[in-house]
């Protein structure tokens, strides 16, 4: 194997190697002392950085803000009720909040009987509409003729029968 350029072994030294490459580079210094003279080097080089700049410490806010983006998000549900459950603290909020619940119960249970009674119409009723609707369609060719026939009067078929 040829010796490693310095970015090989700089990943190396720093764990970014993948693992076969790592085992090949650890192979090779065993036998190649020149790489292993340059991981020394490298590795005081590093030491003496680290030692020289220290790091300063992450702010509690940045560290906070790169927490809240790295978390998943809560579900829509937990999020709805956390909320409704800090409203509820509040007076006013819960009374809103249960007015609320109260409406929409009785929404839901009027027009389920809404509903009922739209199944139970008596026949009188349903025959009513359906003679009202009748009126109101075109009579056909044999009902013209049935309707224009003359129509006996009570009067009319109590004179007919004194006369005989």
């Amino acid at each position: 194997m040829n010796c490693p350029d310095k970015e090989a072994l700089s990943a190396y030294l720093d764990g970014e190697a993948e693992a076969p490459e790592a085992r090949a580079l650890a192979a090779h210094m065993e036998e190649c002392s020149p790489c292993r003279s340059r991981i020394n080097v490298l590795k005081a080089l590093k030491a003496a950085v680290s030692a020289a700049v220290p790091v300063p410490p992450m702010p509690d806010d940045l560290r906070r803000a790169l927490q809240g983006m790295v978390r998943r998000p809560e579900p829509w549900w937990k999020r709805i009720i956390e909320e409704a459950g800090a409203g509820l603290m509040r007076p006013a909020a819960a009374l809103s909040f249960s007015m609320a619940a109260v409406l929409a119960l009785t929404w839901v249970v009027r027009n389920r009987r809404d509903e009922r009674r739209l199944d139970e119409l008596p026949v009188e009723t349903l025959l009513a509409a359906h003679n009202q609707y009748a009126l109101t369609m075109p009579l056909a060719a044999e009902e013209r003729i049935i309707a224009e026939l003359p129509v006996e009067s009570d009067d009319d078929s109590a004179g007919g029968a004194d006369a005989l």
